[in-house]
């Protein structure tokens, strides 16, 4: 081989080729670092002409053959495990060191053409199998899409949620972008009839509320103050069903500002109950956030309820309570059971005490029964259109209820006579013998009748807060049912007219239901993102009865009986009644991912 391979020693070179022993090579070919060889065979054809194969270091076997004599530079074709053919250089052949060099790029090249080819190739497999497979998914969602086209050739979930804002009240926008849903967006609200208070127009002016919470306002009071709810004469309320970020907390402190300017000072008393009593740190930045500060929430601190008359320690305020305590019927808290509600329900069940008032006298407890402002119309009660309006709308409304209070005095004595066998059954039946819905009274007068026929104890943490309450000038209160939901379970009775205390209900849902009924002119929201999931769950909501049924009830086994398809035009409803709204955040661009988590030892 007549090249410098071998030291340049060309006679060396071939005296070793015609030997058969191997050629001690440098470790690379000079200027080709990338492509070293492992060896260099040396042997000879059939026909005895010498060969040296050239084996680079990725090479695991050498296969050469060559039959003819003195036969040309040729390549053979790789065996397995080869990256490419292998070049065999004939002894003799005439390859200069040059010619020998460009023999090794051009295998070089050749082979990681070979590399890049089968990596195209690859890439190309790829590429071949995600455009089949998006090809098979773009086909499973056009089949879907097929699937849930309706009668009307529309996709049936086109459009889940439509971007909200108020379509009749005026105002800057929410902060972040709200929406409702498809169903409740096709149906338009009333027209405002109420406007809010100056200072709360200020506050929407300086961008303390937007457009959607002064919504609430608006519709809210018109609620308040529109007509009374058949059957009970109660006045109407408000649900509010706003998801997060719309700002619930904000809308209820703007709620108590409006009510708390419109109310004479002394009179102002709110309730809002919720789930846990850290909130109400947060029910004092919501009214701070307003610049109503002013507005005190009480208890204070951490503190609880103090014992006794309420009305002693807190004149006025938004008193803020738990669900929790407002179930705690069995506590009895000392100071109570004397005080002016105890005495409206002497008052109300002994005929003695209604034949002294009604002969000129006091009577026993019937001074404290009207409140503690003094005789006269405040004195019971308040306004005496408000009572004329419940005492009107009373099923069965009889002009004198004294033949009932005979039965009932009887009743009692047939039960002294008789060891009082009757037990409970015979208490129930004197509790329906009380008149107090069909003759004008005080507020505490008739908290104390409703209370006592719920079988709400005497001197109870649900007594002592209906007696702060109705103490108020008329029973002109607040009540916000916060999370309202947690008292869905209020299980109706079996049959019409049946007691729900005969019921599996929680005792927070009796609880909420005997609260809303002691105090009929009272203000009502219920709030909640989550009020309702079946039409049982709406039993507790006693002031949203649309027009067309006659008691909750009956609007619960109406809703029951139509399926749950009636729902949705339920709440389509009430939003076209002014009764009802529900706005969320928008999840435009929210985007989400399930993984599953391997707990360690350690975690678990």
């Amino acid at each position: 081989v007549r090249s410098t391979l071998a030291g340049g020693n060309e006679a060396a070179a071939a005296a070793a080729a015609g030997r058969g022993a191997p050629v001690q090579l440098p470790a690379a070919v000079p200027n080709m670092p990338n492509m070293p060889y492992r060896q260099v065979s040396v042997g000879s054809y059939a026909n005895g002409t010498p060969r040296v194969v050239i084996m680079p270091n990725n090479r695991t076997a050498v296969a050469a053959a060559a039959s003819q004599a003195r036969p040309p530079l040729h390549s053979a074709a790789p065996g397995p495990g080869q990256a490419g053919p292998l070049v065999v250089a004939r002894a003799g052949s005439g390859l200069t060191h040059a010619q020998q060099l460009q023999l090794l790029q051009a295998q070089q090249r050749m082979v990681q053409a070979q590399a890049q080819a089968r990596q195209q190739q690859a890439v190309q497999a790829q590429q071949q199998a995600a455009a089949v497979q998006a090809a098979a998914q773009a086909q499973a969602r056009q089949d879907a899409a097929e699937e849930d086209v309706g009668e009307e050739g529309e996709p049936e979930d086109a459009e889940i949620y439509a971007t909200y804002r108020p379509a009749k009240v005026a105002g800057p926008d929410h902060p972040d972008v709200i929406v409702e849903t498809a169903s409740l967006a096709s149906v338009t609200p009333p027209d405002p009839k109420y406007t809010v208070h100056p200072l709360l127009q200020e506050d929407v002016d300086t961008r303390l509320l937007s457009s959607a919470q002064l919504e609430t306002l608006v519709y809210s009071n018109m609620r308040f103050n529109g007509p009374r709810l058949p059957g009970s004469g109660a006045r109407a309320g408000f649900f509010l069903g706003d998801g997060a970020g719309v700002g619930k907390g904000r809308q209820i402190a703007a709620l108590i500002k409006e009510y708390w300017l419109r109310r004479p000072v002394g009179a102002r008393r709110v309730l809002w109950i919720s789930t846990s009593a850290d909130l109400r740190f947060d029910a004092r930045r919501d009214l701070a956030d307003i610049n109503a500060e002013g507005i005190e929430v009480v208890p204070k601190a951490k503190d609880s309820l103090p014992k006794g008359e309420l009305a002693e320690v807190y004149p006025e305020g938004v008193m803020f309570v738990t669900y929790s305590l407002l179930a705690m019927s069995s506590s009895e808290v000392p100071g109570v059971k004397k005080g002016p509600l105890a005495q409206a329900l002497k008052f109300i069940t002994d005929p003695a005490a209604r034949a002294a008032a009604a002969s000129g006298g006091r009577g026993r407890g019937r001074g404290r029964g009207r409140g503690r402002g003094g005789r006269g119309s405040a004195s019971r009660g308040g306004s005496d259109d408000d009572s004329a309006a419940v005492a009107a709308a009373a099923e069965g409304e009889v002009a004198d209820g004294e033949d009932e209070m005979q039965q009932q005095q009887e009743d009692e004595d047939v039960d002294a006579e008789g060891g009082g066998g009757g037990g409970r059954g015979r208490r129930k039946k004197q509790q329906k013998k009380i008149s107090w819905k069909k003759a004008p009274g005080s507020a505490l007068e008739r908290a104390a009748g409703e209370l006592y026929a719920s079988h709400v104890a005497v001197g109870s943490r649900l007594w002592q807060i209906v007696e702060w309450l109705a103490g108020a000038e008329g029973g002109e209160v607040l009540i916000v049912f916060d999370e309202c939901h947690r008292a869905k379970n209020l299980v109706p009775p079996a049959t019409p007219g049946g007691s729900f205390a005969e019921t599996r209900s929680t005792k927070t849902g009796l609880a909420v239901l005997s609260l809303q009924n002691a105090l009929p002119n009272a203000r009502v929201l219920y709030s909640s993102a989550t009020g309702a999931s079946t039409p049982t769950n709406m039993a507790y909501m006693a002031r949203l009865l649309p027009v067309g049924f006659k008691d909750t009830m009956d609007m619960v086994n109406t809703l029951k009986n139509a399926g749950l398809g009636s729902l949705e035009l339920f709440c389509m409803g009430l939003k076209a009644t002014g009764s009802y709204l529900a706005r969320t955040l928008s999840y435009h661009g929210a985007e989400f991912t399930l993984a599953d988590v391997q707990l360690s030892p350690q975690m678990k």
